[in-house]
C-alpha cells in the first residue's frame, strides 16, 4: 500500500526535478537538448511517474466506503482499502474482539466487530471505521445472521434497526 506519505515525497521531488529543468532550459537560452544532464529528464520523469500513480491509488483509497454495509443479500465491508462483499451464507459467526492494528512496539488495540467467514477468513473493522459501538454493530449483524427470514428489513435501515430492536425485547 503507498502512503500518503510517500506520495507528499515523490510528489515533491517530481516537482523538483521539473523546476530543474524549466531553470536549466531558460537559462540555456531555451535549448533543451544541453539543458540538464540526461540523468536530471530521467529523474524528472520517474518521480513525476510515480507522483502520478500514487495520487491515484490515494484517491483510490479515499473512494473505498469503510465500515460494514448489511443488504439483505450480501455484507459489504473495506479490507485493505478494497471494497469486498460476502454472502450471507459465508458467514459463521460474528463477535467482537480487540485487535491490536498498530505494531508489535507501538500497540494501537481497538474493539473491533471479528467476522468469522467460510475458509477460516477471519475480518475485522474497528470502531472508528463502523463510527458506532462494535457491539451494537456485531449483535445487529448475528441477529441477521440468526433471522434470514428478517433480512428484507436490510433494505430501510430504520426498519431494520426497529426489528433488531424488537427482536432484543423478545429475548
Amino acid at each position: 500500500m503507498i502512503t500518503t506519505g510517500v506520495v507528499l515525497i515523490g510528489t515533491t521531488l517530481g516537482i523538483y526535478g521539473v523546476c530543474f529543468l524549466i531553470v536549466a532550459v531558460v537559462q540555456n537560452s531555451g535549448n533543451v537538448g544541453g539543458a540538464a544532464p540526461w540523468s536530471v529528464w530521467i529523474f524528472s520523469v520517474v518521480f513525476l511517474g510515480l507522483s502520478v500513480h500514487g495520487w491515484r491509488e490515494v484517491a483510490r483509497v479515499f473512494r473505498a466506503n469503510i465500515g460494514i454495509r448489511l443488504a439483505p443479500d450480501h455484507v459489504g465491508l473495506n479490507h485493505k482499502h478494497q471494497d469486498l462483499f460476502l454472502r450471507w451464507d459465508q458467514i459463521n459467526n460474528v463477535t467482537v474482539a480487540m485487535v491490536n492494528k498498530g505494531s508489535e512496539w507501538r500497540k494501537n488495540v481497538l474493539p473491533c466487530v471479528r467476522i468469522e467467514a467460510d475458509g477460516g477468513r477471519i475480518f475485522h473493522v474497528d470502531a472508528t471505521e463502523l463510527g458506532s459501538d462494535p457491539n451494537v454493530v456485531a449483535a445487529l449483524m448475528q441477529c441477521y445472521l440468526d433471522h434470514p427470514q428478517e433480512r428484507d428489513a436490510l433494505t430501510d435501515p430504520e426498519e431494520a434497526i426497529r426489528r433488531f430492536s424488537e427482536a432484543q425485547f423478545e429475548q
